[in-house]
């Protein structure tokens, strides 16, 4: 092995060797990895389901609402995939079904969902920065949903294809060791025990450092955190500056220019959360871009040596499942933000729910106000019903 190895004999010891429990550690695990990410992705569901029903409805079939449907999808299929991936995890549950369903469908499907998380964000940010910067060029009549919904859905699975081929399912046959057992122990009953168990294994494509280095970790870094990162805060960063000298004339209508406005706001929220959320995650990255070398060096020890693994810092260990959980509550916590900044979107929900009456405690632009919208434009209220029938129900957003 040493002369056929003779580069890993300088790897730190530190980075590569024996796991073992780390108290620390399996504290992150229990309540980040699991209590958290399984209370919070309970919520989250709930959350995204109404948002779905609300967003449903027909005084919110514009583009941008139809793309947060698409968010909240995607939002669902990570929760759902992710969520037991990490909590099983967390909690050291064994389950034949979830050994069988892992490889081919909660692992990659994990991944389909958040990275489809992640490119809708950006997709909104590109529907907002062309509404807002570009009305007149793409009035909103003109913007169709799966302009967006389906590069991005396309994106996220061919992203991710790889991501079906990193373990596998393996049975093994377990009947030899039963037989011992009624040898060994004369009454006991073992009818019910299986003789063939599930188990999953990574492939030799997760194992071989060519693809660790350029796949997992340049390609997913830069398609997953450094792209998208710098489009929305480049795209955000362009709608800000333009909104400081923008003309309400462009949009027609004042009562226009507040929608749109409004769902700037929505959007903005949106990014905060996101940026605020993924950030242990990007961290992550980064250090394991920094420490490329030590990790590709442990795992071509690990093909001689089984028992040696990469073993990376404690607190990166501990970061790993407080990203968990971060990522988990960033797709369960955009029904709040619509609640509490989409004006439409809150009186939708209170008429959905049967609460209408509740919208009084908000305040709502008044009839007189409306009429005087309307003469200074000289806009007739058939002309922009489509428009702003939604807006006019809740007061918009003071400029």
């Amino acid at each position: 092995m040493d002369a056929e190895h003779p580069k890993l004999l300088d790897v730190p010891q530190p980075m590569c060797g024996e796991l073992t429990e780390n108290p620390t550690v399996y504290i992150y695990k229990y309540y980040c990895g699991g209590l958290l990410v399984s209370t919070i992705g309970i919520v989250g569901i709930l959350g995204d389901v109404c948002s779905i029903l609300v967003l449903s409805r027909p005084k919110l079939q514009d583009c941008f609402h139809q793309l947060l449907i698409a968010l909240a999808a995607f939002d669902i299929l990570y929760i759902v995939c992710g969520g037991i991936n990490y909590t099983v995890r967390a909690f050291e549950f064994k389950s034949d079904i979830y050994t069988i369903a892992f490889p081919h469908f909660i692992y990659p499907f994990a991944n389909i969902g958040l990275c489809g998380t992640i490119f809708m964000t950006v997709a909104i940010s590109i529907e907002r920065f062309l509404g807002i910067c570009y009305p007149l060029h793409l009035p909103p009549h003109n913007r169709k949903s799966w302009f967006y919904i389906l590069p991005v859905a396309v994106l996220a699975i061919l992203v991710n294809i790889p991501k079906f081929l990193e373990s596998e399912v393996t049975w093994y046959y377990e009947g030899n060791a039963i037989e011992n057992l009624k040898v060994q122990v004369g009454n006991v009953t073992v009818l019910d025990i299986p003789q063939w168990v599930p188990t999953y294994h990574v492939t030799p494509l997760r194992r071989n450092s060519e693809y660790m280095k350029y796949y997992i970790v340049y390609f997913r870094m830069i398609i997953t955190a450094v792209i998208p990162l710098i489009l929305m805060v480049f795209l955000n960063l362009r709608i800000i500056i333009d909104i400081g000298t923008i003309k309400v004339k462009r949009f027609g209508s004042n009562s226009r220019w507040r929608s749109e406005l409004n769902l700037f706001i929505i959007l903005l929220c949106i990014v905060i959360t996101f940026c605020c959320c993924h950030t242990p995650r990007i961290i992550i990255d980064m250090w394991e871009f920094s420490n490329l070398n030590n990790i590709i060096m442990c795992i071509d020890l690990k093909k001689t040596n089984p028992n040696e693994n990469f073993l990376p810092p404690t607190w990166i260990r501990c970061l790993t499942h407080v990203s968990h959980t971060m990522s988990i509550l960033n797709s369960s916590v955009n029904f709040l933000i619509y609640s509490f900044v989409g004006h439409t979107f809150r009186g939708e929900f209170f008429l959905l729910i049967g609460c209408a009456k509740s919208c009084r405690f908000f305040p709502k632009t008044s009839n007189s106000r409306r009429k005087q919208e309307h003469g200074v434009f000289h806009q007739k209220p058939a002309e922009t019903t489509d428009i702003i029938e939604g807006e006019e129900k809740g007061r918009m957003l003071d400029v």
